[in-house]
């Protein structure tokens, strides 16, 4: 197929993640599906406004995540205007996995399905343009991916990893996979250690050795572990909602790649894909939501189609091959549908009972109405309720801390902790 037809697949799949990106703003509103959200997006602002994050501020992210959230509020200052942002960000993840998934495949069809396929993953219906560092994240590790698979892009590829990085840490390991599969190791190392050592030095000059180091290290360190019968259920509900998806991705080595440059970038997609789903191990931490496996969706779906279509080309049972992929996806997407569902109702299919109730479950928790109280309250008090409520409704948090868990739960943060409890103007 020509270059002209290749990319006029993937920009139809574009064209139909972007309608479904719609549907999905319209049917959720503002409501509140991640706690990560309002820290996150609350902790951009302050850094915005000249806020002194790392050190009077607690954060539990390097500093190119919030940077990339004070640039979407220095548009629109607003919940909306960060999804917008966000939402951006998803589309070009998007059109980077339909365009992995054609040149591994060849195929039309796994080019135009590949993008709205990302959009429709269980996690990424439930964190849909959420501010959560993978979906900043995702369209440079993508990107990297793509680049590496060729020795004259390595070292971009190897820049682009490390920005990454830069935007969460534990992302290194989505590096390491992809510097496995790479066309040529050392130019993306050195791309990557460069860019790294050039960010490095920018973010100590900005915020502070150890302050950085106090809150992206210790703090982190300070959270302990999570309970065994809550990661149970964690996992448990992971690979309830992950299983019909990432059951397809051993195929992909089955794929024929043509060039030289395909079957590299298999290697270089299976690199990333293992990276992010390492990260999952993170969850073994306090404070680690469920939200990371949306990573690892996107990363699979490129990986996933070119499975489906391997099988379906050397297959004799290609209805069969057929009817089970129609039938993986639709399990797949029950979760998706039932992200609606209230949490006393859960649909069939939506997931397995938590152990010991995640607030990760797939269901709305609150609205932005829910900030009337807190516009009601006078100047200068803080927001009793979530960073969210804060975030809608312009409000500070106590101590002026977005992030009250890390701030409770770390020891490094005892002082902070301290203004925290001594904030008396609060609203009710």
């Amino acid at each position: 197929m020509s270059p002209r037809g290749s990319r006029g697949a993937v920009a139809a799949g574009v064209a139909a993640a972007l309608a479904l990106a719609i549907v999905l703003r319209v049917v959720r509103g503002d409501a509140l599906w991640s706690a990560g959200e309002g820290i996150y997006g609350l902790t951009a602002r302050r850094l915005l406004e000249g806020g002194d994050v790392y050190g009077e501020i607690a954060a539990a992210q390097p500093p190119l995540h919030f940077l990339a959230g004070a640039g979407f509020l220095a548009i629109e200052d607003s919940i909306g205007g960060l999804r917008a942002g966000v939402g951006l960000l998803q589309l070009v993840s998007a059109g980077l996995a339909g365009a992995i998934a054609w040149r591994l495949t060849g195929s039309r069809l796994a080019a135009t399905a590949a993008p709205p396929a990302t959009l429709l993953a269980p996690w990424n219906v439930h964190e849909h343009a959420v501010f959560i560092p993978e979906h900043v994240a995702l369209p440079l590790l993508l990107g990297a991916a793509l680049l590496a698979a060729r020795e004259r892009t390595a070292v971009v590829a190897g820049v682009l990893a490390a920005a990454a990085v830069a935007i969460k840490l534990p992302l290194v390991l989505a590096g390491v996979g992809i510097l496995a599969g790479a066309a040529a190791r050392p130019r993306f190392a050195a791309g990557a250690v460069a860019a790294a050592a050039v960010l490095a030095a920018v973010f100590v000059a900005a915020f502070g050795a150890g302050e950085l180091w106090e809150n992206l290290v210790t703090a982190q360190a300070d959270t302990g572990a999570r309970a065994l019968d809550d990661l149970a259920g964690a996992y448990g509900q992971l690979a309830w909602n992950l299983a019909p998806l990432l059951m397809w991705v051993p195929f992909a080595a089955l794929a024929r790649g043509g060039a030289g440059a395909d079957r590299r970038l298999l290697a270089t997609t299976a690199g990333l894909f293992a990276g992010v789903a390492a990260t999952l191990l993170t969850l073994a931490k306090n404070g680690t939501g469920l939200y990371v496996a949306a990573s690892v969706e996107v990363a699979a779906v490129p990986l996933a189609a070119a499975g489906v279509v391997a099988l379906l080309r050397r297959g004799r049972r290609r209805p069969l091959v057929a009817a089970a992929a129609l039938a993986a996806a639709a399990l797949r997407h029950a979760p998706s549908h039932s992200a609606r569902a209230p949490p006393a109702r859960p649909r069939a299919l939506g997931r397995p009972r938590p152990t010991s109730g995640s607030a990760d479950r797939p269901t709305a928790e609150a609205d932005a109405r829910r900030d009337a109280p807190a516009r009601a309250c006078p100047p200068g008090t803080a927001s009793s309720g979530p960073s969210f409520v804060a975030h809608a409704a312009r409000r500070r948090m106590p101590g002026d801390q977005p992030d009250t868990f890390i701030v409770a739960t770390a020891e490094t943060h005892a002082e902070l902790l301290r203004r925290v409890e001594a904030d008396a103007r609060r609203c009710p």
